[in-house]
Formats: structure tokens, sequence, C-alpha cells
């Protein structure tokens, strides 16, 4: 509607309007002037043109009537024609809107309820066909009461689900509310199983009795630093397929974790990487001949010692080299055993359905062909020096193992890492690491998470659940290129990563270019006010770009000369358009209890923060009476 056409609108409004004053002043001197009572009868447009007449002709006889009358008729239309406009700019009239920088905004209440996020969080989702994840919560007619232990707020909070095959990535500073908010909760809802990454064991000790009791999971702590028995068993050593062509990838991945226990990679280091080599071929002459396979065996092999015996080598480092590619003599003074001879005792067969079983990972002697050849290596090789360095580098990740809590935590596995997705029961593993032994264990900690990686991708059959991984303080593992790769094929597994960051400059940190990736990847991101100005502008970006329009009135006044004296004002509106952000940085930095869930392809949602310790009807599920831990049934 043009300019004109809203103005015949708004004259022939007031007309109407008009003619309704009118008959209102009409009815009431008819009633004061004579024995009519008011709206007794509905006087018709010709009649009101008549009686307003007849009340100017006889101005003496009826006073005012017909002056007030026409005055009020008159003022009747402009005021209405006045409110016409008014009613029409404040609810009708374009608003100041703008495309030109963006339109992006925040999710209303109306398009979340049309989406599965407000299911009950025990909703197995029928389309999905998963359980959610809490990633948030929103302020909703039904819900959850709650008061705000610092200001005495009352809220309802509905929580929000997430069920698509999407991963997580959770951004808050300590103490920002990530654990009572998203982490806690998730464990005390979701049924399916989890490995926990649980610095300080503070879940394990909140969470596993209600997890094992009530959600019917099998639950089990691997805390390798602790002696008191509680803690499950892990060896990684059994989870490699001896005699199989994946032997030698295997031990040499195993290898590599123990050497480059941050991720950082040697980058050219002749030591390290030839110490990797000699690492991964000590672990599988420890798994065709020792009687105890694991890494504690390995670790006293390089140091010399026959783990079988306890008796040092008498030839030193030529001792143990010459035992793994059937070089000189043992102690004893008879000559070594070959792999296939001790492959065959151990499986109870003969050597030459061994041979078979082994075909080319043996070469005609019985040694293993890659074992032989980087022993060899070492052994004829007379630059003592490098010998010493490349042992040394191979050595210095077994310090752990010379712990005595820590080798015997890893003298055997008691868990069964096919049992996550395919055991007659979910299960719940809570990796336990406290803060004075996070450095030392971290190798320990990111062999296992990789192995159940590993696992897990081994085939897309025989699923009974989902499994999720749920790395609280992630940043801590250091770079994990293998996680940063499932992310992207592990859905098709039926797997999920929650991960929790303090803030984004961790990723970038560790991650370098691998970090955009790792984002990307995470198709549900949920922030928390940061203390950290990169975050925080990265969160405001994901907002969404937006056109901000100041409209600015000015009036500019002007004096006239001569003899029309006086001054005439100029009353000027402008519109400006400028780009921002739908939140900017500053305004994120203190947003309090409030929060962001961004989802793929979907308007970021603008949350209210949910905590565990403000909701009583929880209050029963935490800390019940711990699950044995010993074995997983």
């Amino acid at each position: 509607m043009n300019f004109i056409q809203r103005h015949i609108v708004f004259a022939i409004t007031a007309f109407f309007l008009g003619i309704f004053i009118n008959q209102v002043i009409l009815q009431y001197y008819l009633s004061s002037v004579s024995d009519y009572s008011m709206f007794a009868h509905f006087l018709s447009p010709q009649e009101q043109i008549a009686v307003t007449r007849e009340f100017f002709k006889n101005a003496g006889a009826y006073g005012e009537a017909g002056e007030n009358t026409l005055i009020a008729t008159g003022l009747g239309f402009f005021i209405s024609y006045i409110i016409a406009i008014v009613v029409h700019r404040k609810f009708f009239a374009p608003k100041l809107e703008s495309d030109r920088h963006g339109t992006a905004k925040f999710a209303s209440i109306k398009e979340i309820e049309t989406t599965n996020l407000l299911q009950d969080p025990k909703t197995l989702d029928k389309v999905e066909k998963r359980h959610g994840l809490i990633v948030g919560a929103i302020e909703y007619k039904i819900g959850i009461p709650i008061v705000r232990y610092d200001t005495g707020k009352a809220l309802t909070l509905k929580q929000l689900m997430h069920y698509g095959h999407q991963h997580m990535l959770l951004i808050a500073p300590t103490g920002g509310g990530k654990g009572v908010g998203i982490v806690t909760p998730n464990l005390l809802n979701y049924p399916d199983s989890v490995v926990m990454y649980d610095m300080k064991g503070k879940d394990w000790e909140t969470t596993a009795g209600h997890r094992a009791k009530n959600l019917n999971n099998v639950c089990i702590k691997f805390e390798p630093t602790n002696g008191d028995g509680s803690s499950c068993k892990y060896n990684p050593m059994e989870f490699i397929k001896v005699g199989t062509p994946e032997e030698v990838s295997q031990a040499g991945n195993l290898a590599l974790m123990l050497i480059d226990g941050d991720g950082k990679g040697f980058d050219g280091n002749h030591f390290k990487e030839n110490g990797a080599k000699l690492l991964g071929a000590i672990i599988l002459h420890v798994l065709y001949t020792k009687k105890d396979k694991n890494l504690a065996s390995v670790a006293a092999m390089l140091s010399g010692i026959d783990p079988d015996t306890g008796d040092a080598y008498k030839s030193g480092v030529k001792g143990w080299l010459g035992e793994m590619c059937g070089q000189g003599k043992d102690n004893s003074g008879k000559p070594h055993e070959s792999h296939l001879a001790k492959y065959a005792i151990e499986h109870n067969i003969t050597k030459e359905v061994a041979k078979d079983h082994l075909a080319l990972l043996i070469d005609d002697k019985g040694y293993n062909r890659n074992i032989k050849q980087i022993a060899s290596s070492l052994y004829f090789n007379n630059g003592e020096k490098e010998v010493a360095g490349i042992i040394s580098s191979a050595n210095s990740p077994l310090t752990l193992f010379n712990d005595p809590i820590i080798a015997q935590n890893t003298s055997e596995s008691t868990i069964n890492l096919n049992d996550f997705q395919s055991g007659a029961k979910a299960v719940s593993l809570y990796i336990v690491v406290m803060a004075n032994d996070q450095e030392r264990i971290r190798p320990l900690t990111r062999i296992l998470i990789t192995q159940i990686i590993s696992t897990v991708q081994s085939s897309e059959h025989g699923k009974l659940r989902e499994l999720l991984f749920l790395l609280d303080e992630f940043a801590t593992l250091k770079k994990m290129p293998v996680v940063a790769n499932a992310l992207a094929t592990i859905r098709s597994f039926k797997a999920r990563f929650l991960l929790v960051v303090q803030d984004l400059s961790q990723l970038d940190e560790y991650y370098d270019k691998l970090a955009s990736s790792i984002i990307a990847n995470c198709g549900v991101r949920i922030g928390y006010p940061s203390n950290d100005l990169v975050t925080n502008e990265k969160l405001a970006k994901w907002t969404g770009d937006t056109t901000y329009i100041a409209e600015t009135v000015s009036t500019a006044v002007s004096k006239q000369q001569g003899f029309a004296m006086g001054s005439s004002a100029t009353t000027t509106t402008s519109k400006q358009e400028s780009h921002r952000t739908l939140l900017t940085a500053n305004e994120i930095a203190t947003m309090g209890t409030r929060t962001l869930i961004f989802r793929e392809g979907k308007n970021a949602i603008y949350g209210t923060s949910y905590n565990y310790r403000e909701d009583k009807s929880i209050n029963g599920l935490l800390n019940l009476p711990l699950p044995s831990t010993k074995k997983a049934a």
C-alpha cells in the first residue's frame, strides 16, 4: 500500500469515527433541551445533518449547541485521523528491517517446539532410534522447577535433547557450569554405553552407583595408579592379533603412542623413529615368547632383564637382541628358541601346523621376519652410541611400568572392548586420572581410548547399542589425531563423541589446522560465557550476522531576517544500516547464566544454564553405593 492509498484509508476511517462522535454529541444535546432520552433512537446520517442545521439556525433557542457540535465533530475527525496514523506506524508500518548485512536470529520457542528437542530425556526417539543427550535448557511453561542458589530466583526449565547422529562440542571454562549442567546430567540420564574420561574421579563417585542400579549398566573404573583393588585391569598388548598380518601395524601403533605420548610426532628425530620401530619389535617378541605378555615385561627386556627368569642377560644388549634375531646363545649356553617354536608350544600345536598359521610372517629358520630384521640391524650395528640412543628412546616411556601398582593394573585385561556395543548389558567405563598423575598416565590413557575407537570401527555389524565417548577436559590428552579422524567416520558405527574443552584456544594449540575440522565435525556446539577473548569472538561469529538499523531524528532551527521576523524549524529523519553479530564478544562474556546452543542448519538457541544441584528431583540418584569394578560382566 503506497502513501496516498494509506492516507485515503486513514481519512475514510476518520470520517466514520467523526460521524460517530457527532452522533454522541447530538444525542447529548437533544436529551438536554427536550424530553428525548439519549440513544432512544439512533440518528441516520441525514437526520444528523438536519439536527445539526437546526441547532445552528436557532442558536438563540439552543445556545452554543450547534457551534459545539461542529467543533466536536471536526476535532473528532482530526483526532481520529491522527490516531489512525499513530496506530498504523506502531503496529502495522514496515519495521526497520534490512537483510543487507545478514538476517540471523535466535530460534523462537515455536521453532524449538517443532523439533524433537523437547522430548522427555528418557525417551528413545522413534525416528533416530537412539537415546538423547542433554545439550542445554530453556525457560519453558512446563519442566523442572528450580531456584537459583545465588539469586533465589524461581525458574521452570525444560532440558533440550539431542537425538541426532552429530557429535557435540562443549566449550566452558573451569567452574563455568559444564559439569553440573551437561556432563553429570548426561551420566545420570543416558542409558547406553559410555567411555568417560573422568579427571579426579568425581563423576565415578557421583553417578556410577545410579548407572549400575537404575540404568542397568556394568560400571567399571580404570584407575591405573590405584592399588586398593578397585580398578579393573587393562593390558593394551592383549588386543594385538598375534600371528596375523595385522600384528605389525598394531604393535607399531602401540609403540608410537608410547613414545609420542603427546601426539606431537617425531619431526625427523632419528632416535625416536628407530626407537619406535625397536619397541614395536620387542612388543611382538614378548607376545611370541614370554610368559607374562605385558608392558612390564617389555620394560624389563629393554633394561636387559629376562622377564621369565628375572635374570640379567649375560651378554647385555647383544643377549636380548640376539634372542630376537636368532644370534648367539641364551644364559645357559643353549641356542635360542625361534618364534615358530614358541608359538607352537603356546598353542599346543605342531611346528608344521604353526608354520601354516604364521605363513609369510616367519622365515625359513622360524623367526618372525619383522622382529628379526629390526633386531639384526642393531645387533650388527657397531655404532655403540647410536644403538644406545635408539634403545634409550624405546625405553624412556616404559619407566611408567616400573611402578608396581601400574604394572599390576596393566598385567592383564579384565575388560572386553567388544562388550561396549555387543555385550549383554551396556558398559560404563570411567577412566579415572588424578591431577598429579595426569602427565605420566597420559600415554596409557590415550592408548586405551585409541584401542576402543579401533574396536568400534572394526565392524558395523552385531552392534546392540550406541557408545558415547564423553571426554571431559579433552585438551589434557594433547593431540589425538585418531579422535579428529574418527569424528568424520565413526557415526556409521553407532558411536558419538561429546568433547569438553575450556576454550577454543586449547584446540588451536594442540591441533592447529585440525582444530577447524574437529569443530566442523561437531554438529552441535554448546557455548558458556568464557574468559578467553578468542573463544567469545568465535562464539559471536557463530551466532550469525545481522543488520542493525539506527533511526536518527535531527531538527534544524533557522532565524528569518527582515520584515518577517521569527524562526522556522526543519526536522529530518535518517536511517543508517550497519553490520553486527547477533551477540558481540562482550555480550557473550557477560551473559551470566545464559548459554548458546548451535545446531547444523538451524538458528542458534539462546538457552538458560541448568545446574543439577538446583534440581531437587535428582537428589536420590546421586552418590549411590559404588558397584564392584574388578571385572566386567
